[in-house]
């Protein structure tokens, strides 16, 4: 497992991804990681615009995460050098929910991912 960047927040408990009190540091600005360690959900447009939301997301590093896009969409890794990663780490277990009509947008998934028929 690779360092993370300094510029992290990480999701703990059960909510909406717009809840500050559930970041241990506050909602993640632009381009930052945002690790999912806990149930959240999205359900409207995360930012004003594509380019407006997380350069890197992880689901379930060290523990299990769940991230359910409800509505909206969520772009993540939109710099292209990042991705959406699945399960990192001893123990890391994660889920991502896509609900129809909502969306979730990356240009480099995990290697770790599979398609659930």
């Amino acid at each position: 497992m690779s360092a993370l960047p300094l510029l992290a927040q990480t999701f703990t408990g059960e909510g909406n991804w717009k809840s500050a009190a559930n970041w241990d540091t506050g909602i993640p600005p632009d381009n930052a990681t945002a690790i999912i360690n806990g149930i959240c959900e999205i359900t409207g447009d995360i930012g004003t615009a594509n380019t407006d939301n997380p350069g890197r997301i992880i689901v379930g590093q060290g523990t299990a995460g769940t991230l359910r896009v409800l509505g909206g969409t969520l772009s993540g890794a939109h710099g292209g050098s990042s991705g959406i990663e699945v399960g990192v780490g001893a123990g890391g277990v994660g889920e991502v929910y896509i609900a129809a009509g909502a969306a979730l947008r990356s240009r480099r998934p995990s290697p770790r991912a599979h398609r659930v028929p």
